[in-house]
């Protein structure tokens, strides 16, 4: 499905196209339309202007759209001081990075040297008539009176007064990968968000993993803690394909560092009874082996590895969809043999 994400922001679009690689979802955007809207942003919240910015463009075009906006708050200084909405915007000014870097050092000074501080996002999604919103904050982090002598940063310039509490770097000092890490929290929560909205399944992937035994298929199926006996598979993680996801999940279940045979994705779609108001989706896809010997990696996870016979297979899975995906498995190796 497509849907329309209201802004203008490069940087706010490739972080959404990020989060949703492996689902079906293909993020546009009003420059992707040649559309523009002047939407006066004049509410008093995160959601109070991603409502309005939603609205506008949903009303525009119809599509499924998802807007979102930002403030900054500060804890134990006035109201009157309080950032909000107006980040970059101090008694009707708007500062240049430079003026940033000094006005938040100085506001931290002015308030014992350090402030504890958090973002907080309004999300707002229209599809088909009905609103859903969230509100979501950002862990953490400290304002200091102290400015890193390293003003280099990657756009956003209270990063160079801003310490990460998790390792004590300036966020400007923070590699990519630190950074991916620290907005895990966020992209997971944004992930819930869309799931509870019905823009996306919740969603696992992984493999019908099998070896030929004097001519006939073996198929390793995996038996969790809890008793419950299924193909190797495991939700899938922020920024990661389908593929990718299932290649992970067939090692961690299982050892075994496989490739994935061509032209062989099957899908299972219900409604778990512990969320019944979001769709689960697992993508299953085949890959062989023959040489490695599978062993338990996550004894915390899984307590053993069943090789069986199709029809020894088909006695032990619990439900009528993994029972399909396997037959049509079958009749793919079949045809290969």
């Amino acid at each position: 499905m497509q849907l329309l994400y209201a802004t203008g922001n490069e940087s706010k679009i490739c972080n959404m196209r990020y989060r949703l690689t492996g689902y079906d979802v293909e993020i546009i955007t009003p420059k992707d339309l040649g559309i523009h809207i002047d939407v006066d942003e004049s509410g008093s919240t995160p959601i109070e202007n991603a409502r309005l910015k939603a609205m506008a463009y949903y009303e525009k075009t119809g599509l499924p759209t998802l807007a979102a906006d930002s403030g900054l708050y500060v804890d134990d200084i006035p109201s009157d001081a309080q950032p909000g909405l107006f980040v970059r915007r101090v008694n009707g000014k708007t500062l240049s990075e430079d003026e940033m870097i000094t006005h938040y050092s100085n506001l931290a000074a002015r308030y014992g040297g350090k402030l504890n501080a958090r973002y907080i996002t309004g999300l707002v999604l229209m599809v088909d008539g009905q609103e859903y919103t969230a509100e979501i904050p950002d862990d953490d982090f400290i304002i200091t009176c102290e400015p890193n002598p390293n003003r280099q940063h990657r756009g956003n310039p209270l990063d160079v007064v801003t310490i990460c509490p998790a390792n004590g770097k300036y966020f400007n000092d923070c590699s990519l990968d630190e950074l991916s890490k620290l907005a895990c929290s966020f992209d997971k929560k944004c992930i819930k968000f869309l799931q509870e909205s019905h823009i996306i399944p919740e969603k696992s992937c992984g493999g019908i993993v099998y070896k030929i035994v004097n001519g006939e298929a073996e198929y390793l199926l995996v038996e969790e803690t809890s008793g419950f006996i299924s193909f190797p598979k495991g939700h899938i993680e922020i920024g990661e394909t389908e593929e990718e996801t299932a290649i992970r999940e067939i090692r961690e279940e299982t050892g075994l560092e496989l490739s994935l045979l061509p032209r062989f994705r099957e899908i299972q779609e219900y409604y778990p009874t512990e969320r019944p108001n979001v769709k689960r989706q697992v993508v299953l896809f085949l890959a062989e082996y023959s040489y490695q010997v599978p062993y338990i990696m996550q004894p915390e996870e899984v307590i053993s590895l069943k090789s069986l016979r199709l029809d020894e297979a088909l006695s032990v899975l619990e439900y009528d969809e993994p029972k399909r995906n396997l037959l049509e498995a079958d009749k793919y190796i079949k045809g290969k043999l």
